[in-house]
């Protein structure tokens, strides 16, 4: 777990948080995704070195597994990094997976509800969980008090299904990033 540079990413105190990638990698395939990138680039090595990979949503046959396994950004679990909320201090805001999406298509449901167990185990810190999926929101609510939940939007479309489906969940707290626009977006008020 490491300190981050993401500026709205906070500690209750106002002080700069942490992020938790306890799963990395993602199957959204957005262009202007950094994580993709640093995956593909000066992370490549360490990804690959972790083969416990997704098998969701893989088609059948050898060949897609060792596709996805050659694949630096599909989603992984980082079994060692699990217990890493454990050692941040009392009162600390932790954004969990900045390089994946936690409720992201292809990031098997165990995997996400191991994650959501530890974030309620903390009860003293907050978890920012953000996505851009937010129909996959449901399976999981109630989330945790200590959870802020976020779906990340890029265009008019988005915007109006992170609000249909932010409604259908109990979350103490719910918001929508916007992140990076790509269109004018009505607010609708």
């Amino acid at each position: 777990m490491n300190r981050t540079k993401i500026e709205w990413v906070k500690n209750p105190d106002g002080s700069q948080g942490y992020t938790w990638n306890v799963i990395t990698g993602c199957l959204n395939n957005c262009s202007y995704c950094f994580a993709r990138k640093l995956a593909n680039g000066r992370l490549k090595r360490r990804y690959l070195a972790n083969q416990c990979i997704s098998t969701t949503n893989l088609p059948a046959g050898e060949n897609a597994y060792l596709k996805a396994l050659a694949d630096p950004f599909y989603p992984r679990f980082w079994e060692n990094r699990l217990l890493q909320a454990q050692d941040v201090p009392q009162d600390s805001g932790i954004f969990v997976c900045d390089m994946s999406d936690l409720f992201g298509n292809g990031v098997p449901e165990d995997w996400t509800r191991v994650v959501l167990a530890e974030c309620s185990y903390r009860d003293d810190c907050r978890f920012y969980l953000l996505t851009k999926q937010p129909q996959n929101l449901i399976k999981f609510s109630p989330f945790p008090d200590n959870a802020y939940i976020g779906v990340s939007t890029t265009t008019q479309k988005q915007f109006d299904d992170a609000v249909k489906y932010l409604k259908q969940i109990e979350a103490t707290i719910k918001f929508i990033s916007f992140e990076p626009l790509l269109e004018r977006i009505n607010l609708g008020f």
